[in-house]
């Protein structure tokens, strides 16, 4: 899970600064961005597109989302 799918209310507090937190993953799940043309890497202050994947043995909540071809990346959107 993403700091980013996850429900703020639940996630912190009054004295959590999300926007220093927002973009991290938790335990269990790797991020990565890509640039949005596909080529070379996203440098700071660049857009890009996140994906996600899980560590062997977690899963998604509720849902497993389709991974083939994708090296088992899941785009966020």
């Amino acid at each position: 899970m993403l700091t980013e799918t996850g429900s703020i209310p639940i996630m912190g507090d009054a004295t959590t600064d999300f926007t220093r937190m927002v973009g991290r993953a938790i335990a269990g799940y790797e991020t990565h961005l890509n640039p949005l043309n596909g080529e070379g890497e996203v440098k700071p202050g660049q857009l890009g597109l996140l994906q996600i994947r899980v560590y062997y043995g977690s899963t998604f909540m509720g849902y497993a989302p389709d991974t083939s071809g994708k090296e088992k990346w899941v785009d966020t959107g």
